[in-house]
């Protein structure tokens, strides 16, 4: 048996969750209704990859019939591609996120 090496690892993605509150409701991508978000979650490289432009987001909450009948049943959907075209607020969010990340780089 050989003896161990030393593992390297770098993280090359940084994730940040951010809760919402007063965000407008969004179409239910996957099905009939809307999602009253409650939380957004922003994922995007850190490293010096040729995709370092990757963002994705990902915004839960709950799942509404119609504009009169909450639930409380949990729902989420994802962003993923061009920022401008998501959600106007899901996208200041992401910018907001990737603001933060390059102040600390």
């Amino acid at each position: 048996m050989t003896a161990p090496t030393a593992v390297a690892a770098t993280a090359i993605v940084r994730t940040t969750i951010f809760v919402v509150a007063g965000a407008p409701d969004l179409p239910n991508q996957y099905g009939p209704g809307f999602i009253t978000p409650a939380r957004v979650e922003i994922k995007w490289r850190t490293d010096d990859h040729p995709r370092r432009a990757a963002v994705a987001a990902y915004v839960d909450g709950h799942w509404r019939k119609d504009a009169d009948t909450p639930t409380d049943h949990p729902l989420g959907q994802h962003y993923q591609g061009p920022v401008d075209t998501w959600p106007d607020w899901v996208a200041d969010i992401a910018q907001q996120a990737l603001a933060t990340e390059e102040t600390t780089r």
